[in-house]
């Protein structure tokens, strides 16, 4: 039997894409005339260490981390001096391991002159710091996405925490894809910087923070009440990325259609992505250490630490997930802009109202900071729930087949059973296919409850989900079924495949 499949893409063969790291020197905005305050850190100089992030973002002693892996993309190798450097001068303890893995072939040794490892040192420093308990922070090495993305999506073990601080361009945007729809079928956790040029515009890249599949990062001016200390202020920073970009056809996903997030206020776009999704610190007001030279306080910010510092986050609240049964996070874009526009968002998040990028920081989203910063233990509770015995999404079947589509016609819904599978209740906000279908619609029979807008789901309760198929769709198709939950529990989702014939 010869089988034959269609090319799917080539990398390497071509220079298109130059990536570059998303942190900035000071110098750039003392030029353009805008001086950072002075912060109140408890490193060197009165700079923030990774760990004042998270007495300012999390403040509690309970989680750490504690049995969870952070994976960081990274396009150049690291000094693993220059980190014992940090955690030295920051008369600090690192207790994780960190562990280089090439993806293509890419040294993960960066020594100067030949190499600069400021980013890949300041993505370990604030990763570890927000989750100083993680057992493993793996630094995946290449020198293009595919292999990355590849890498982060399939190696053994998995890590649910991801976090990537570089931009590229990429001739074609959606080969990169699979790559986060497949994480998020994992219940990976992806953020990517969203980059330290203001509003998007042509002059710079935006990918992949402008990915509809991918948790975008903002930047931010944190204030915090003492050094090692409680949040206390925050505003938007001015040079955050933010925006919608066009030229990249990415149309606007369903969690952003919801009823007040985009509107003039926040001059968001509805009809593409809009990024960032969430923020944190990016000011410079940062100690570092990089290159085996003099280390660096208050010169250096950039959605660069701002990303990883959510990897971070997401492994504490993996760690809760992990204590109660619960399932990963994972892809939380579903569940936040679900929190955003419920009754607890100011319970959850830091919501940032002043400041601009060129786009307005207020009230609820913005162009600029996303829904904000999180808020403490509050926002892991909303993502994944602070006791067991939860409710859980199975379907039946996961796999669909259909045959003899005509072209022009389109062809028969199949129906798909969701059912409450865990011991609580769902209460179901929205319930959601992406990826490779067509359509996926609810359909109410004589046996069965509808899928629908507040519904309650006992435990053993089912609904029905209604998946059409377009002419074109043949071969193998997957998405996955995401579930999302107005009772402030984790969003899940369900992988679902189909294969198809003409």
């Amino acid at each position: 039997m010869n089988l034959s499949f269609p090319l799917w893409h080539v990398s390497g063969l071509d220079n298109y894409s130059i990536p570059r790291p998303a942190f900035v020197h000071k110098a750039k905005s003392e030029v353009e005339g805008v001086v950072p305050p002075a912060s109140i850190g408890s490193c060197p100089q009165a700079s923030f260490c990774g760990s004042d992030m998270r007495a300012a973002y999390y403040g509690g002693t309970a989680l750490t981390g504690s049995g969870q892996n952070i994976g960081l993309l990274e396009y150049a190798g690291y000094d693993i001096a220059d980190v014992n450097t940090y955690y030295t001068n920051a008369k600090q303890t690192r207790s994780f391991t960190v562990t280089g893995i090439s993806t293509d072939g890419t040294s993960v040794n960066c020594t100067e002159p030949s190499c600069d490892d400021t980013e890949q040192t300041l993505d370990i420093t604030q990763a570890g710091g927000m989750a100083p308990g993680v057992s493993t922070i793996f630094m995946y090495v290449g020198s293009t996405d595919t292999a990355l993305l590849g890498s982060m999506s399939t190696r053994t073990p998995l890590p649910l925490n991801l976090s990537a601080s570089w931009l590229w361009d990429p001739s074609d945007p959606s080969t990169d894809d699979p790559y986060f729809e497949k994480m998020a079928t994992q219940g990976q956790s992806y953020f990517n910087a969203a980059g330290d040029d203001r509003k998007f515009n042509a002059g710079y890249p935006t990918w992949p923070a402008d990915s509809a599949y991918i948790i975008s990062v903002g930047g931010t001016d944190l204030t915090t009440k003492s050094a090692g200390g409680a949040w206390a202020t925050e505003t938007a920073w001015s040079d955050s990325g933010g925006g919608f970009w066009a030229p990249d056809d990415i149309l606007i996903p369903a969690w952003q259609q919801l009823s007040g997030v985009i509107n003039s206020k926040n001059e968001g776009s509805t009809t593409y992505r809009n990024a960032p999704d969430v923020s944190a610190n990016a000011n410079f007001t940062f100690y570092v250490c990089a290159d085996q030279t003099t280390c660096t306080a208050n010169d250096y910010g950039g959605t660069s630490f701002a990303s990883p510092m959510w990897a971070g986050y997401l492994a504490l609240a993996n760690q809760q997930a992990a204590s109660v049964g619960a399932p990963a996070p994972g892809f939380i874009n579903p569940a936040i802009y679900a929190i955003g526009v419920g009754s607890n968002y100011d319970t959850d998040f830091h919501d940032i109202t002043s400041g601009s990028n060129g786009y307005p920081a207020v009230t609820g989203y913005d162009l600029v900071t996303g829904w904000g910063s999180p808020n403490g233990s509050a926002l892991i509770n909303a993502l994944v729930g602070s006791g067991g015995g939860g409710p859980a999404v199975t379907l039946a079947p996961t796999s669909l087949k259909w045959s003899k589509i005509v072209v022009g016609v389109t062809a028969s819904g199949k129906k798909v059973t969701l059912t409450n599978s865990g011991t609580g209740t769902l209460n179901i906000s929205t319930v959601a296919i992406s990826g490779d279908f067509a359509l996926a619609t609810v359909k109410q029979t004589k046996t069965v409850t509808p899928c629908s807008n507040g519904l309650a789901v006992p435990a053993g309760g089912t609904c029905v989900i209604k998946v059409t198929f377009t002419p074109t769709q043949t071969g193998v198709r997957t998405g996955d079924v995401t579930f999302t939950d107005n009772a402030g529990n984790s969003p899940q989702q369900v992988p679902l495949t189909g294969t198809g014939e003409n």
